[in-house]
C-alpha cells in the first residue's frame, strides 16, 4: 500500500499531466501531427489494457493459491501427530506438492504475459513514433511547418511517448496492488457484531435470567441464509438464575449452536432471546459477554503462562482466586508439581499439556471469571473419572451461577434441575434426570 501511494500513484499523475500539457502544446503547433497521436497510441493502450487483465486475473490466481498452499501447510504441521500414526507422511506431503506446483504454473503463465507486454508495448511504441516523424517531415517538405517548429516536435514528442509508453505499465503495477488492497479491505470491512446500548450494571430480580422464545437458527452460506436447513427450529428454554441444566442430543442436534447463540456468537433468525430479562439484540454485547463464562468444546489457550491464561485480560490478578479456581476444576496439584508452577509457558495453543489439562484450565479460567452464566460444552469429554466427580462436585455445590452444560456422560448431568433433549434441532423432551429415565423409548435413554 505504501509503495502504492508514494511511487505508482505519483509517477502515474505525472505522466497524465505531461501527456495532457504537450497533447496541448502540439495541437497549437499542428493539428494533424496531433492526429496522428491520437490515432496510433491508442492501438498501444488498449493492447496493453487487455494484456493487463490477464496480468490481473493470474495474480489474483496467485494470491488466493498461496493463502492455500498456507493452509494445507498448516493443517500438516498441526496434523503431524495424526500424520505419523495413520502413515500418511507422503500424502500430506503431494497435497503440498501439487499446490505448489499449481503455483509455479501460474507464476509461469504470470510471467510470460508479462514479459509479451513488455515486448508488445517496446515493439508497438515504434509505429506511434515512425508514423508521425514521417508526418511531420512531410509537412516540413511542404514548408507547413519550419525546421524550428520540426526539431520541437522531436523533443515534445519523446516526452509524451515515453509518458504515453510508461503510463500502460504503471496501471498494471498499480491494478496488481489494488488486489491485495481489496483482500485487505475484505477484511476491515466485515461488518460487526451488533450491539445494542443497554448496560444493564446490575443484574435485575427478573424471573428467567435466559429465556428463549420460539427461536429458529440457520446457519449461512456464503452470504444468504439457508432458511431451509433450520439447525435450530422453535426452541424454548427458560432457566432461573442458579439453576444447573443440561442439554443433551445425538451429534449434530444443534446443542453447541445453541451455546453459541446464549453467547452472541450468532443471531436469532427468528423468535426472541431475552438475557436478564432484556432482548439480547438490545444489551451492549461486551457487557452482555460480562455476564457470561464460556467453556468451547475444543480448549483454547493462548501463548502465555498458565497464571495469565487464567486471569486473561484481568487488571489486577486475584492469586487466591486463581488458586481456588484450579482447585475446582482439579488441576491445581498438577500446576504445583510443574517447575514454574503458575509461570508455566503452556506453548502454542497449550502444546505443552496435555489434552486433560487444557480443558480443566478452561473450566479454571470460567470459575476464576466467576461470571453469573456459565456455559459448558463437553466439559468432561478429555477427563478420567476422578477428575470429572471433582468437576461434577464444583457444578452441583454452586449456588450462586447459573450453569448450562452440555454433556454425554451420565454422571455429569445426573444432579442438575432440569435436562433438554435435543434431536435434529428441536427440543423433543424436557424434565430432570429421573423424569426422564422412567419414559420409554426416549432420545435420552438411547443417548445414555
Amino acid at each position: 500500500m505504501g509503495k502504492l501511494l508514494s511511487e505508482i500513484f505519483p509517477e502515474i499523475l505525472q505522466y497524465a499531466v505531461t501527456i495532457i500539457t504537450i497533447s496541448i502544446a502540439l495541437v497549437k503547433m499542428n493539428w494533424l501531427i496531433f492526429a496522428g497521436i491520437v490515432v496510433t497510441f491508442p492501438l498501444v493502450i488498449f493492447t496493453s489494457d487487455m494484456i493487463a487483465k490477464k496480468i490481473n486475473d493470474l495474480a489474483r490466481k496467485r494470491r488466493g493459491k498461496y493463502d492455500e498452499l498456507a493452509d494445507i501447510a498448516l493443517d500438516n504441521i498441526e496434523g503431524i501427530e495424526v500424520a505419523k500414526a495413520y502413515a500418511i507422511e507422503e500424502t500430506l506431503g503431494l497435497r503440498v506438492s501439487s499446490k505448489a506446483k499449481e503455483i509455479l504454473k501460474n507464476e509461469y503463465s504470470r510471467n510470460r504475459y508479462q514479459a509479451l507486454a513488455n515486448g508488445i508495448v517496446l515493439l508497438m511504441k515504434w509505429v506511434p513514433s515512425v508514423g508521425c516523424s514521417l508526418i511531420a517531415l512531410f509537412l516540413v517538405l511542404k514548408n507547413t511547418i519550419t525546421i524550428g517548429e520540426f526539431m520541437s516536435f522531436l523533443v515534445l514528442f519523446g516526452k509524451i511517448s515515453t509518458s504515453l509508453s510508461e503510463l500502460p505499465f504503471r496501471i498494471i503495477d498499480a491494478r496488481e496492488m489494488l488486489i491485495s488492497v481489496k483482500r485487505i479491505e475484505e477484511l476491515l470491512c466485515a461488518p460487526k457484531e451488533v450491539s445494542g446500548d443497554y448496560k444493564g450494571s446490575e443484574l435485575k430480580n427478573v424471573e428467567n435470567i435466559i429465556e428463549l422464545k420460539n427461536v429458529s437458527f440457520s446457519y449461512a452460506s456464503g452470504n444468504t441464509k439457508c432458511f431451509e436447513n433450520r439447525i435450530l427450529k422453535d426452541i424454548n428454554v427458560s432457566i432461573k438464575q442458579g439453576e444447573k441444566v443440561a442439554i443433551v442430543g445425538a451429534s449434530g442436534a444443534g446443542k453447541s449452536t445453541l451455546l453459541k447463540l446464549l453467547c452472541g456468537f450468532e443471531e436469532v433468525d427468528e423468535g426472541d432471546y431475552y438475557l436478564c430479562g432484556q432482548v439480547f439484540s438490545k444489551w451492549d454485547i461486551n457487557e452482555a459477554r460480562r455476564l457470561i463464562s464460556y467453556v468451547p468444546q475444543d480448549s483454547f489457550l493462548f501463548p502465555e503462562t498458565i497464571l495469565e491464561n487464567l486471569a486473561y485480560g484481568a487488571k489486577n490478578i486475584d492469586i487466591e482466586k486463581v488458586e481456588n479456581a484450579c482447585k475446582k476444576a482439579g488441576i491445581y496439584q498438577k500446576v504445583c508439581e510443574l517447575p514454574d508452577g503458575f509461570n508455566t509457558e503452556v506453548g502454542e495453543r497449550g502444546a505443552n499439556l496435555s489434552g486433560g489439562e487444557r480443558q480443566r484450565l478452561s473450566i479454571a479460567r470460567a470459575i476464576y471469571k466467576n461470571s453469573p452464566i456459565i456455559l459448558l460444552d463437553e466439559p468432561t469429554s478429555a477427563l478420567d473419572e476422578q477428575t470429572e466427580k471433582i468437576i461434577s462436585k464444583t457444578i452441583s455445590e454452586n449456588h450462586e451461577n447459573t450453569v448450562i452444560i452440555i454433556a454425554h456422560r451420565l454422571s455429569t448431568i445426573k444432579n442438575v434441575d432440569r435436562i433438554y433433549c435435543m434431536d435434529k434441532g428441536e427440543i423433543v423432551e424436557v424434565g430432570n434426570h429421573e423424569e426422564l429415565i422412567r419414559k420409554k423409548w426416549n432420545i435420552c435413554c438411547i443417548i445414555w
